[in-house]
């Protein structure tokens, strides 16, 4: 999943994969201990809230690459913004084929 997303989302951001994987990787911790929940439990989940869980993720990793951008690069943003906006998109024509 972590590679998928990364190999996913760099389409679309200058980013080598190992550092997207890791902002991935960082995101799927902090879920986990959000919800209180491992991250396999993902899997049982029903449709919907599969891909309620993977919006939060794509969010939660939007924010932490936004956070280690530079305060002199906050134009960027946008940029990231629409990114993961285009990620979340392509994720979602790619699982509807699975739903």
């Amino acid at each position: 999943m972590i590679k998928d997303i990364s190999k996913l989302l760099c389409q679309f951001i200058s980013i080598s994969e190992e550092a997207m994987a890791g902002i991935t990787s960082n995101s799927l911790s902090e879920w986990q201990e959000k919800h209180g929940q491992n991250i396999s439990e993902i899997a049982k989940l029903p449709p919907l809230g599969r891909l309620d869980v993977v919006k939060e993720l794509f969010c939660m990793g939007k924010e932490n690459l936004k956070n280690l951008v530079p305060d002199s690069q906050k134009d960027k943003e946008l940029f990231l913004d629409i990114a993961y906006d285009k990620g979340f998109k392509l994720y979602l024509e790619h699982a509807k084929k699975y739903f």
